[in-house]
Order: structure tokens, then sequence, then C-alpha cells
């Protein structure tokens, strides 16, 4: 179960030779501790674009160059981990940055 579960979560090639998708966090069941199908995993990354589906956090992320992106600001569980991590690092960096010009 564990060499399974250290393939599926790092990336590895699956039987046909396509490229598995990268994951941030493995989700496991809270009363039984068995882990969920990938479909419930955190993804690694959401590609940027207002072109995929910006209503799906799964399908879009509208936070490039520090833009808004509600899935970001919410912590939408289905959007990209290093997405969420730098929009949020951004936005307490920036509050940093503005308080310290403007003293």
């Amino acid at each position: 179960m564990a060499e399974e579960l250290e393939q599926r979560s790092s990336g590895w090639r699956n039987e046909a030779g396509q490229p598995e998708s990268f994951w941030a966090h493995t989700l496991a069941d809270p009363k039984t501790g068995e882990v969920l199908p990938e479909e419930e995993w955190e993804p690694l990354f959401t590609p940027f674009g207002e072109k995929l589906d910006p209503a799906d956090p799964e399908a879009a992320c509208t936070g490039e160059h520090g833009a808004p992106c509600l899935h970001c600001e919410s912590m939408a569980a289905k959007h990209g981990h290093l997405n969420k991590v730098a929009w949020w690092a951004g936005n307490f960096a920036a509050e940093m940055v503005l308080e310290t010009i403007d003293q």
C-alpha cells in the first residue's frame, strides 16, 4: 500500500505510459483512515488562465501576477496548492512592503 501510494503521489507514469498528475496532498477518510481516490486529493498546481473556466477551481487560477483569485483566497480544496501558497505569500509580502513604504 505504501509503495502504491508513493508511486501514485510522485507523478510516475501509469500502465499506459501516460504521466500521472502531481499531487500536493493525499486525503484520507477521517473515519476509516483509508486513502481516498485521487479525485479527492489536492493538486499540486492549477494552470493559470481565464479562458479555462474560472468558476471551476480545478480548471483555472486567475491569480497570475497577483490578480485576484477567489479559489486561492477561499483555499478551495481542489485548487492548486502552489497557486494558493504563492497567492497568499504575495498578499502577505505586499502588505508588509506597503506598510514600510507608508512609514
